[in-house]
């Protein structure tokens, strides 16, 4: 393995639930707010389903008649509760509802723990979250008019409903109620055919007009254009219940929630964990309905152009993208005890489907008799008494919490160790990470990595502090098909603390680059970075495939996108293997051209007064080489609103520079259009990207 490392102050725009006691709350006749409660001992409930022979609720047990054991150890049952629900299907409205504007919410009063007990007491919590950012005009049609059909007549007696929307942030429509008039005038304030994915702006004070003009950008690039978005917002609004130990299910409307881009497994594992620990089952709806893949693509859709649309490679990408679109819906309601609802029409399937396989169950809840905060996983078991015949259904562990300041450095060691392992990905640091690919000669391959962090993380010194630096610890470990490690890296490194009153290295990105040798393949990377002055850290995972190709293949590197160069000889570049400065031999790094360094754009997000650099690496070129390339735009109804002028390599690397002033702010795809004419070999990879 080959190493490169460089830290750059990056200015480029590129059924568990463990919870505490309840406590107070301040309820609203319109279903209040959910209640914080507090409380500094471990308690940990657990919804358990009970079903007779008949498949009926077993109803009448007592808590002598169950068993708790954590880690083998038995727990004494400290809250036991049975939550008896309607099972009655709610009666069909005779006439339309008419809608109504939520009434002025009367003044918040203090209520008692009992009165929040009686609140929920023998109900059945439904969440209603539509993610309008994953739809386009058309499907937030369609989402609207399914949700009002399911509230209308899917909302029964002895049912309690909220309703959660997604645009770029999660919002709360409507809190928790049995009153279809409110749920109905909350999904009548939304209007489809708005993009939400572009109603917020990022601060922008740079009015310089120069080309190539760093951006300073804090981490709403982050939070506003990373890809991983939807699964830390489903995350967001699974939390968002955890204070109530009541089982819930989260009805998730969405049209795409599919890998792409800088998307990080690491997310959707994190969002199912913390559904489990909330006690949510989540059960998804594909708004898309049922949907035929036609080749070539349907009306919705731009023209397919190159040799995919003859091959089929157009089609099967397209088949694949939508197929692992659905797979994580699967996969998502598999983890979390709920079930996806894809290729129907009938939007409210989900809400059936929730209501029919929420029913009766038992509350149990135990204080835990291990203290210790070392964010393991509590394996959890539930035993009913032999002389009762039923079956039980419940989630089966949690993991315990985390304390990073009571950590000694031999702790510390351990809990990235333990982090690397865990089944549950900690993301309190956000993480954005780029995978490229160049080669090497022979069939070795270069791929560098960049993993962005928002400047924003690294704390502020406390006033009269003499800490002045603080440190990130990197560990890296790429496996291949077989899941045997190939490749791994630690590295710690070094950066001043945030000033409190210059606010140093508040608006700006860390970039961390590294990289590894490896032979063509189908790989998995998984990155974990601690920020060591708070203990936060984040996880990064991703599939990604280093290429073989064949003899009727244009050999090429992956396409790199950027906005940003500096020397090549910065100070700012720590390598453990210096890179060479020529452009010749196999130890010259990729991105260096001439006397600078390309910088990636890891989230590919670039201002209209940027110029955006597109290089690829061809291989196997004739000579004199045949081969031209052009850069195309195309907007997010797949229209091409841009294309550069031909250009040739240049000792088989292309570099294509495009200046974005003349594009409106959006969303784009960046296509490169290589054609070989003497070689008779011909490519056009894509990237997305977002000009603001």
């Amino acid at each position: 393995m080959r190493r490169f490392c460089a830290l750059i102050l990056c200015a480029c725009l590129a059924g568990w639930c463990p919870v505490p006691l309840p406590a107070q709350q301040k309820p609203s006749d319109q279903g209040g707010d959910i209640p914080v409660f507090k409380t500094s001992s471990n308690l940990v409930l657990v919804s358990v389903y009970v079903r007779g022979k008949d498949g009926k609720p077993v109803e009448n047990l007592k808590p002598e008649d169950f068993t708790i054991l954590e880690n083998g150890k038995q727990q004494a049952i400290s809250v036991f509760e049975f939550q008896r629900l309607n099972e009655a299907e709610p009666k069909p409205e005779e006439k339309k509802l008419e809608i109504r504007a939520a009434p002025e919410a009367k003044p918040e009063e203090e209520a008692t723990p009992a009165t929040t007990s009686a609140r929920f007491k023998d109900k059945r919590l439904l969440v209603l979250y539509v993610d309008w950012a994953s739809m386009d005009p058309a499907q937030q049609l369609r989402a609207k008019e399914g949700a009002e059909k399911a509230v209308r007549e899917q909302l029964g007696p002895g049912d309690l409903m909220a309703l959660l929307s997604f645009g770029n942030s999660v919002v709360v429509d409507q809190e928790l109620t049995d009153d279809k008039d409110l749920l109905l005038a909350a999904l009548e304030r939304h209007t489809p055919g708005l993009s939400p994915d572009m109603t917020q702006t990022i601060d922008d004070n740079d009015d310089s007009n120069e080309a190539n003009a760093q951006f300073t950008a804090d981490n709403s690039e982050f939070n506003l254009f990373s890809t991983d978005r939807r699964m830390a917002a489903l995350e967001e609004a699974a939390r968002h219940y955890a204070a109530l130990p009541e089982k819930k299910a989260l009805i998730w409307f969405t049209a795409d929630a599919g890998a792409s881009g800088t998307d990080n497994l690491a997310w959707l594992r994190s969002a199912s964990n913390a559904a489990i620990r909330a006690n949510v089952s989540i059960y998804p709806v594909d708004v898309r309905g049922l949907k035929a893949l036609v080749p070539g693509g349907d009306a919705s859709t731009a023209s397919v152009r190159g040799a995919g649309m003859f091959s089929g490679q157009q089609q099967n990408t397209e088949r694949d993208r939508f197929t692992g679109s659905q797979d994580t819906l699967v996969t998502v309601a598999e983890e979390t005890g709920g079930k996806a609802s894809i290729d129907t029409n009938d939007l409210g399937e989900g809400v059936k489907i929730a209501k029919r396989e929420l029913r009766s169950y038992y509350v149990l809840g135990y204080y835990s008799t291990d203290d210790r905060r070392d964010g393991k996983y509590r394996k959890v078991d539930v035993k009913l008494s032999p002389k009762i015949a039923a079956s039980l259904d419940y989630r089966s562990g949690y993991y315990a919490d985390a304390e990073f300041k009571a950590m000694g450095g031999e702790g510390r060691e351990k809990q990235l160790q333990d982090a690397m392992l865990l089944g549950d990905p900690i993301t309190d640091l956000p993480l954005a990470v780029e995978i490229n690919w160049f080669r090497k000669g022979g069939n070795n391959w270069f791929v560098p990595v960049a993993v962005k962090i928002p400047g924003t993380e690294i704390p502020m010194r406390k006033k009269g502090s003499t800490e002045e630096m603080t440190s990130f610890d990197f560990l890296g470990d790429v496996r291949n098909s077989k899941n045997a490690q190939v490749a791994m890296l630690r590295d710690n490194i070094k950066i001043r603390l945030r000033d409190e009153q210059t606010g140093i290295l508040k608006t700006k990105n860390l970039l961390y680059e590294t990289g590894f040798q490896l032979a063509p393949g189908r790989y998995t990377l998984k990155m974990l970075v601690r920020e060591n002055e708070t203990g936060k850290m984040g996880t990064y995972e991703k599939v990604f495939q280093v290429p073989q190709y064949g003899p009727k293949d244009l050999p090429r590197s992956s396409v790199v996108l950027t906005a940003q160069r500096e020397a090549a000889s910065s100070a700012a570049i720590a390598a453990a293997t210096k890179p060479s400065k020529s452009a010749k031999g196999a130890e010259a790094h990729p991105l260096i051209v001439g006397d600078k360094r390309l910088v990636p754009s890891v989230t590919h997000v670039f201002r209209r007064s940027q110029t955006l650099s597109a290089l690829v690496e061809v291989y196997d070129l004739q000579q004199p080489p045949t081969l031209a390339a052009t850069l195309s735009l195309f907007d997010s109804t797949g229209k091409k609103v841009f294309e550069s002028a031909p250009a040739r390599p240049d000792s088989g690397r292309l570099l294509i520079e495009t200046p974005l002033k003349s594009l409106a702010p959006g969303r784009y795809i960046a296509q490169l259009n290589m054609i070989d004419f003497g070689g008779q070999k011909f490519a056009f990879p894509r990237a997305p990207l977002t000009v603001h």
